[in-house]
């Protein structure tokens, strides 16, 4: 076992000999990351799995009505994101969490555009970084 947790990870070493093929397996099925993820990260901030996987959700929907105000609900949508990862960061270093300070992170935005009616293209929308302290 590599390391334990609500799916245990193992890992296992094969050598392959000169000139011949080893056997390969994986684990059977798919693996859902994100719901995974959220249940490692819960238990380090005493949260419940669906708290933790809203913080680190991977999607925000946007209603547009014009660039500029996409870009303020962008702007909101990922300053809100960042205060709930540094809040997230904060309770869980309260639990035992080792220090994480000067840990750069990044949130890149990826922009599914569902509009009906486009006129003209999408305004560009950047990558939110922060350190944590």
């Amino acid at each position: 076992m590599l390391a334990a947790g609500p799916q245990n990870s193992y890992y296992r070493r094969t050598v392959a000999p000169t000139n011949e093929r080893a056997p390969y397996s994986a684990s059977p099925g798919g693996v859902d990351r994100q719901k995974l993820a959220a249940e490692y990260l819960a238990p380090l901030a005493d949260m419940t799995e669906g708290q933790a996987a809203y913080v680190f959700r991977q999607q925000t929907s946007i209603e547009f009505r014009g660039g500029d105000d996409l870009r303020r609900q962008w702007d909101a949508a990922l300053s809100a994101q960042e205060t709930e990862i540094r809040n997230f960061v904060r309770t869980a270093k309260e639990h035992g969490l080792g220090s994480v300070a000067g840990m750069m992170l990044r949130i890149v935005p990826q922009l599914y555009d569902d509009r009906k009616i486009t006129a003209g293209p999408s305004p560009a929308l950047t990558p939110r970084e922060f350190v944590l302290e």
